[in-house]
């Protein structure tokens, strides 16, 4: 039996580049928007993360990348 090759992962769904948790400081992942995100993001480009860290469980709004924050992230209630 020949070894299988690695299945690759989806790369442009996790986000490695500037933003980090902002509870543990740890990696993010790019989740899927809301509806009501979607229309947030017309007065300011905003994606949706989570925190990849099992105990912290962050999910929230933060400015995308190369757009200006215009205001400060906008934590789920």
């Amino acid at each position: 039996m020949s070894p299988r090759a690695p299945i690759p992962g989806p790369a442009d769904y996790v986000e490695l580049g500037q933003h980090r948790c902002p509870q543990c400081a740890g990696a993010l992942v790019r989740i899927s928007r809301r509806p009501v995100d979607r229309l947030l993001s017309l007065f300011g480009a905003k994606h949706r993360y989570r925190c990849r860290g099992f105990l912290c469980q962050w999910v929230g709004n933060l400015p995308a990348s190369g757009a200006e924050p215009d205001e400060a992230p906008s934590w789920p209630r």
